[in-house]
């Protein structure tokens, strides 16, 4: 009897929690987000050209699909590509992932540089994750949890998500990396 009385009681809490979160709209999301997966021509409107650098699709290193995103990469200490116009709502998932190749033989340091709308341009006002390449493919996986926590003074506004940069730090030579499958996901229960 007072376990039933306890159930009861903790049923109203149950059905509160889960109507915050189907509110939230967690209950509804797919459990994989893809941001984008190089698939078609207009996927190369997300990126944010520079010169030198030259962004192409390709047959070559797709790890899902057809098609990669090839980027032949400038000199300089930091080359990379930068996304526009992302889905910025990033709430009720748990990493970001993607794979990445890199043709150099020696290990390169990926950063994975992530702004809310309210970062700047300030370092400590974003999220900055390092991550080691070695020559081939990687699959890497950024913690959201990590990517909240990262500002130094408040929480990185996960539904306000502005910008993704994935650049290398002084590659040496001027690097060609292969992106795909860029993406949401949710742990699984």
């Amino acid at each position: 009897m007072k376990r039933a009385r306890a159930a009861a009681a903790l049923l109203p809490a149950l059905l509160a929690a889960a109507a915050l979160a189907a509110g939230c709209g967690f209950l509804d999301r797919p459990a994989v987000r893809v941001l984008f997966d190089f698939e078609k021509e207009s996927d190369l409107d997300h990126v944010w050209w520079s010169c030198p650098d030259l962004y192409s699709l390709t047959t070559e290193h797709a790890s899902s699909g057809e098609r990669a995103l090839r980027c032949d990469l400038g000199t300089g200490d930091y080359p990379g590509v930068r996304f526009r116009d992302l889905h910025s709502d990033w709430t009720g998932y748990d990493r970001l992932a993607f794979t990445i190749r890199q043709g150099s033989a020696d290990t390169l340091t990926l950063v994975v540089r992530i702004d809310d709308a309210d970062s700047g341009e300030d370092f400590h006002n974003r999220y900055n994750g390092r991550f080691p390449l070695p020559p081939g493919a990687s699959e890497i996986l950024v913690p959201l949890e990590e990517v909240r926590r990262a500002p130094k003074d408040r929480q990185l506004d996960l539904s306000r998500v502005e910008r993704l940069v994935l650049f290398l730090y002084r590659p040496g030579r001027p690097p060609v990396l292969w992106i795909d499958h860029l993406r949401l996901e949710r742990e699984e229960e």
